[in-house]
């Protein structure tokens, strides 16, 4: 493999784990949000909180 290529694949691969671990922080922030928000919303429905709800 070239230095390029290598250099290339390290970094798709860093991104990768970056991405992970936003989506980890992403969750966990929202798992918190969750039941304050549902409060606020009275019982109506909060569209795109269903994919947390569901564990997404």
């Amino acid at each position: 493999m070239k230095a390029a290529e290598l250099q290339i694949e390290q970094g798709l691969i860093a991104k990768l784990g970056e991405l992970k671990q936003r989506r980890v922080a992403e969750l966990a922030l929202m798992v918190g949000l969750l039941p304050y928000l549902q409060k606020l919303a009275g019982g109506r429905e909060i569209s795109g909180l269903n994919a947390y709800e569901e564990g997404r």
